[in-house]
């Protein structure tokens, strides 16, 4: 092992090495008396190194390696078989990981092997939102697919999406990168260098933003966050504590005023406009409220919003034929909503309203009123079925029981030749309640999917009735429509095909049958009753009383 341990002469790539600290690997040295002048300390618990400790050569607050560290003054690289023995004598302190490296190929025309000890550090970024970048550490080796594949992770980009890599080479020029199958070093990628990603859809240039979902965010975010240590106040000059930084961020109303963040200054938010869907400090909310543009908009003070999550309405405005245009128009004909180029197409010839004229009044409309009250019906009938069911599953329980112990009472009548019997029946019962259970689960999957469904168009609906504009009223009415009539007609056809399970004991057995010969003492049968309910809505009873005639 001590040999191999600095076997470095032969380095091929993609080799692994382990970076471990000189201190440790010292008085490890000493312990194991591997120079002649320590050969009186081999085996002294004085001299015991203790745990792999790799602490000294990290820096406190990122974790990452400290710079101008030098090899065998400041840290060993030490082979993958050797750091296994180390490990499994020694142990590794807690919370630490090990500081793997690859050897890689180095050199653009004259090849050699090197330990990269010190990899890149990129910063990712989605072309049109370099101000929210992350930064991530890569080997000269690695090739532009992975980086590919490391964005599409960082930024939780769908497989669905194609993905163009781009490289900042001037202070205001990006040039695509193509060849994926190039390395990092090949393409002269250099530390500290910006790569960006342009996502397309359909061929579309997707531009909404990815938000990385990394720890690792960039410094300019990290800032932005640092002084928002109370959520009321108007600024704030102490920096935060990690365990502050951690918790700020999770709510949408402990980030700083975004159009204040745009301008590289610094203050605290106070209200969500709903229309802009991005939070503002108090002089940008007065002057939000007096501009002509943002005159019409709704902007809400963050301490009048129970919810810290509330619906982002950007994601039902987009048309869904264009997806790259915004919804500014509604078609009566059709009872559709529509963009600029759906109305010079496919509704040339229809009647054609702004959404702005068409909702001045969307929540007071019957419409919206209707879907509420459906929303919240249907939720509750959702509840009544799944508790029907779990009811039902208590009394199938409820019921083995009670056949348990009548079959522990015919037991006493049939002794030794009941037991060969009781098995086989018992075993029955098993396998019957098994398929009542899974007769009343069978729908369980789809039961939750409409709780889940309807909770959250519930919720959705009552936050733009408590905070949301008549514009966001009506286009949420409109598209949630067909929405809560299809789980409407999901709901009926459940409730239609509910059945109420039983298992039940039938017998035979008495004194007078024991005397004769017997070979079975009863079936045990599911038991299926249709169940009506009370507060049934008038659309599901007519759904039921139209199968039934069928």
């Amino acid at each position: 092992m001590l040999q191999s341990l600095y076997n470095r002469d032969t380095h091929s790539t993609y080799q692994i090495r382990y970076v471990l600290d000189t201190k440790w690997f010292k008085r490890w040295k000493k312990y194991v008396g591997y120079e002649s002048c320590d050969a009186f300390n081999v085996g002294q618990q004085e001299s015991h190194p203790g745990p792999i400790d790799n602490l000294p050569l990290l820096e406190d607050c990122t974790g990452k390696l400290k710079e101008y560290l030098i090899d065998e003054l400041d840290y060993q690289l030490v082979p993958l078989n050797a750091w296994n023995k180390l490990v499994s004598y020694y142990g590794l302190v807690d919370n630490q990981m090990p500081i793997e490296r690859f050897v890689v190929e180095q050199g653009m025309f004259v090849k050699h092997c090197e330990i990269e000890v010190y990899r890149l550090e990129i910063k990712m970024c989605q072309k049109q939102f370099q101000s929210e970048y992350v930064i991530r550490s890569m080997s000269r080796a690695d090739v532009l697919g992975d980086v590919l594949e490391t964005l599409r992770f960082i930024f939780d980009v769908p497989l669905d999406v194609e993905i163009k890599l781009y490289y900042k080479y001037l202070s205001n020029s990006m040039e695509h990168l193509t060849k994926m199958e190039s390395t990092i070093q090949e393409a002269a990628i250099y530390d500290g260098q910006v790569i960006a990603f342009e996502a397309y859809k359909n061929g579309n240039l997707v531009q909404t933003s990815y938000k990385p979902v990394s720890k690792e965010i960039n410094s300019e975010v990290l800032k932005q966050k640092k002084n928002v240590a109370k959520p009321d106040a108007a600024s704030s000059t102490g920096d935060a504590t990690p365990d502050q930084m951690l918790t700020v961020g999770k709510s949408l109303f402990n980030r700083c005023c975004e159009p204040c963040f745009r301008g590289n200054k610094e203050s605290v938010t106070f209200s969500w406009c709903c229309d802009c869907e991005e939070t503002l400090c108090s002089v940008c909310d007065e002057a939000h409220r007096i501009n002509k543009v943002s005159l019409s908009h709704t902007a809400v003070a963050v301490d009048k919003i129970s919810s810290t999550s509330p619906i982002s309405v950007s994601s039902y405005v987009l048309c869904d034929t264009h997806p790259e245009l915004s919804v500014e128009f509604y078609c009566s004909e059709h009872s559709l909503l529509c963009c600029r180029t759906c109305i010079q197409t496919v509704h040339r010839t229809c009647n054609i309203v702004s959404i702005e004229d068409v909702s001045k009044k969307a929540k007071q409309s019957a419409l919206f009123e209707k879907l509420c009250i459906d929303v919240k019906e249907l939720f509750h009938d959702t509840e009544q079925l799944k508790a029907r069911h779990s009811k039902n599953l208590d009394e199938i329980n409820q019921q083995e029981l009670v056949i348990t112990s009548k079959i522990k009472q015919l037991k006493v009548l049939f002794d030794n030749h009941f037991e060969n019997l009781k098995s086989k029946l018992e075993n029955k019962m098993k396998e019957v309640k098994q398929k009542a259970v899974s007769n009343v689960n069978w729908n369980e999957n789809t039961v939750d999917k409409l709780l889940i469904s309807l909770q959250n168009h519930n919720n959705n609906l009552q936050f733009v009735l408590d905070h949301g504009s008549n514009k966001h009223a009506f286009i949420l009415a409109n598209i949630l429509k067909p929405e809560v009539e299809k789980k409407e007609t999901e709901i009926n056809e459940l409730i239609a095909l509910e059945r109420k399970i039983d298992i039940e004991l039938k017998t035979k057995v008495d004194a007078l049958y024991l005397k004769n010969s017997f070979k079975i003492l009863g079936t045990i049968e599911i038991l299926e009753t249709a169940i009506d309910f009370k507060t049934i809505r008038p659309s599901i009873a007519q759904s039921l009383k139209s199968k039934e005639e069928k």
